[in-house]
């Protein structure tokens, strides 16, 4: 799977043992698959946030080890990849690229593989923001069932506009049109619509960079020539 291999932090671990934790005192011993080091994974150790899950101990070592969802162990590649009737758009024709919208406030496998997404992006990308758990909503792009990037967005706290947060893609899906072709299906099926006919001139984009100005040139977002004018959303 692409986006596991181009990510150092969430290649999981290989379990030594049965992975299941039946009490609080129990333990599954693991290597991670980043590092090599063998730890152990309990209930006492589990980073209980929006989600619960498992991160390397070791030094500078990021790689998430397991999820730990619903009383079961979860490697992070079973849940960044979904059957082919999950899939319900069509971003990206030529490359044959699906999408998934997740609405975060309730709570599912696909809010999961947007942290997981979400999480790689922090480890990789300068300044990008935490996914907010029922807060934003998003996109999953899939190549195959397999995800390969994600889009969020929400509206700001008095709800009078809407914002792009992040976009972001596995090395290997970039610089081939699939960033523009997510951003403009995000506009044109979710952005328009949520602004109404007469209000959809706008919207705005989350501290961007370089990647991200270029993606809305490319779609015309830039200065509002062929749709609407992306204005900078500059976090405090």
């Amino acid at each position: 799977m692409q986006f596991i291999d181009e990510s150092v932090c969430l290649r999981g671990c290989y379990s030594h043992e049965a992975p299941t934790l039946d009490g609080p005192k129990d333990a599954v011993q693991v290597r991670c698959l980043t590092c090599g080091s063998d730890q152990q994974l309990t209930i006492e150790r589990v980073k209980d946030s929006d989600i619960k899950y498992w991160v390397c101990q070791e030094d500078r070592c990021l790689n998430i080890l397991a999820l730990y969802r619903d009383g079961v162990i979860h490697q992070p590649i079973e849940l960044l990849q979904f059957p082919g009737n999950f899939v319900q758009h069509r971003i990206h024709e030529p490359r044959d690229i699906g999408g998934i919208t997740v609405d975060s406030s309730n709570w599912t496998w696909m809010t999961d593989a947007v942290w997981l997404a979400n999480w790689a992006a922090k480890a990789t990308v300068d300044h990008i923001g935490r996914f907010r758990i029922g807060i934003h909503s998003a996109i999953l792009a899939l190549d195959g069932g397999d995800v390969i990037g994600y889009l969020a967005y929400c509206p700001t706290s008095d709800e009078t506009e809407l914002v792009l947060r992040h976009l972001y893609l596995a090395e290997s899906y970039r610089n081939q049109d699939i960033g523009s072709a997510l951003v403009k299906f995000w506009w044109d099926e979710i952005g328009a619509p949520w602004y109404g006919e007469e209000a959809a001139d706008h919207y705005f984009v989350e501290s961007p960079n370089s990647a991200m100005k270029e993606v809305l040139r490319s779609v015309g977002h830039a200065k509002g020539d062929d749709g609407p004018n992306a204005h900078i959303h500059q976090v405090m």
